[in-house]
């Protein structure tokens, strides 16, 4: 006679129980879909200016001419238009999670 084990028992399958209920409700798995497009596109946007960035410090600091003004702005445009084609493949990620259809932008 575990009493105590079968309250904690049930106490545990009312809690999975009230989360799957919670998880099916419409609205609450669109806003929690909605939490994590956010997060995701954030992660995204971040290693994406990350990876300019190192691009951008890469070319210029292997070209031969050092502290020449055309390579230090050919290498920021080079990492300019990195940063931002994986920025707008970072919203397409984000849209998709939500459930809206970009494809158009593709």
């Amino acid at each position: 006679m575990n009493t105590l084990g079968a309250a904690a028992g049930s106490a545990t399958e009312t809690f999975r129980g009230f989360l799957i209920r919670m998880y099916e409700n419409p609205f609450v798995s669109k806003i929690i879909a909605i939490i994590l497009a956010i997060i995701i596109s954030f992660v995204l946007l971040l290693l994406s200016k990350i990876l300019a960035a190192y691009i951008k410090n890469k070319i210029t600091k292997n070209f031969i001419l050092k502290g020449n003004k055309d390579i230090e702005n050919v290498s920021s445009l080079i990492g300019d238009i990195i940063f931002y084609v994986l920025a707008v493949f970072s919203l397409f990620v984000a849209f998709s999670i939500v459930g809206i259809q970009v494809g158009l932008i593709l």
